[in-house]
């Protein structure tokens, strides 16, 4: 035999390693998305093309004038100094003057895809961010159950949620209005009465999204501040009196600014217009965008024993972290024991399962009294005793 042994490999040490499971970042960002008109407009910004904002010295883009006009310029600037989040703009163009003016202007921030280019424009166009909102809405017409349609049906594909404007007029109206929502408007928060600053009125989405951006996603915006000089209309609260106007329009699914009796004014308000807690449908929508981006790299890998056990591996390691900050009480990730078959395998689909438990908002605190006669007995035989 000569030449090179075809079964040798090498006469010494080799080291290999085996690499943990690719970490699952946690990281909270709140990313605003507000949709609007800018007449006055920077170059840099394009009509219907979403546009990041990241300090309030960055509407210089949305108005390049010393009088700005349109919607989104004092809106954006409230939303910027307040919420401590970055903001992206949708610049709608706005139609010419006329009798279908305002028609015209509620089509063209419905949006669309455009026939000929099979471009976005409009709402939809929330779509083409490239960073995915996590609380999206409407500068103009935000109570038009159109608008408020085709921000939910976005907030369905991206995982967020909407601020939805309620008709800013009246109680009545207000509680009214909510008869709009089923159970498909989970992700919409329902927020009533603009606020003053600047002289200037700030619609309730500015606002309202400016209070949820403040927090993380899994927290809920009430009682957290709103800087505010007025109020379009005052709105009555006692905390212990569950007949004052911001209990009842809580009970509607309505958010409302309140005037506290440490002064200011608050966010009040811990439910999305279905009645489900404002932190869980947050902490639902951030689980499922973490999920979705993790998932993004683990595509395509072929389904072996490995492979579910590296990936169980991760989302409970990445869940663990949750834990740790309080985010979730607990959870467990493991393969679903019924939804994984033999006729899914072979469809090239696994079912992976997540237990969890939430933490909830403390909305209503019950004190209770109880006179305990054993103090006043203890009381009185302890002066007999020294006194008598």
């Amino acid at each position: 035999m000569s030449g090179k042994f075809t079964n040798y490999v090498k006469h010494g040490t080799t080291f290999k390693r085996s690499a943990p499971p690719a970490a699952i970042s946690s990281s909270t960002d709140q990313i605003g998305l507000m949709v609007g008109t800018a007449p006055n407009k920077h170059a840099d910004v394009e009509y219907d093309v979403p546009f990041k904002l990241r300090s309030p010295d960055d509407v210089m883009f949305i108005d390049t004038t010393s009088t700005p006009q349109g919607s989104l310029y004092y809106d954006a600037k409230h939303f910027l100094e307040t919420s401590g989040a970055a903001l992206y703009i949708i610049v709608v163009q706005e139609p010419a003057a006329g009798d279908t003016y305002e028609a015209d202007l509620k089509t063209a921030l419905i949006g669309g895809k455009n026939a000929q280019t099979e471009r976005l424009f409009g709402i939809p166009a929330i779509a083409n961010a490239d960073e995915e909102p996590t609380v999206i809405g409407s500068t103009l017409y935000g109570n038009n159950i159109g608008i408020i349609n085709a921000l939910n049906a976005v907030s369905k594909d991206i995982l967020c949620t909407v601020v939805a404007e309620l008709p800013n007029t009246t109680t009545k109206a207000a509680k009214e209005f909510t008869d709009n929502f089923g159970d498909a408007y989970e992700n919409v928060v329902g927020v009533d009465v603009s606020i003053e600053r600047w002289g200037i009125p700030i619609t309730q989405t500015a606002w309202g999204m400016a209070a949820l951006c403040a927090v993380d996603p899994w927290i809920s915006p009430s009682n957290k501040p709103i800087v505010a000089e007025d109020v379009a209309r005052k709105i009555g609260h006692r905390l212990n009196d569950s007949r004052s106007e911001s209990n009842d329009l809580n009970s509607y699914g309505v958010c409302v600014p309140i005037r506290p009796k440490r002064g200011g004014y608050v966010f009040w308000g811990n439910r999305t217009v279905t009645g489900a807690w404002i932190s869980s449908v947050g902490l639902l929508n951030f689980l499922q965008r973490k999920l979705d981006q993790a998932q993004e790299t683990e595509q395509d890998k072929m389904m072996t024993l490995d492979f579910y056990k590296m990936q169980v591996e991760r989302i409970n390691n990445w869940i663990s972290d949750l834990k740790s900050k309080n985010i979730v009480i607990h959870a467990r990730a493991y393969l679903h024991n019924k939804l994984n078959s033999v006729n899914s395998y072979e469809s090239g689909e696994w079912t992976l399962a997540l237990d969890y438990g939430e933490y909830n908002p403390n909305e209503h605190t019950v004190i209770f009294f109880q006179k305990d006669l054993k103090i006043t007995r203890e009381y009185v035989e302890s002066a007999i005793k020294e006194l008598g």
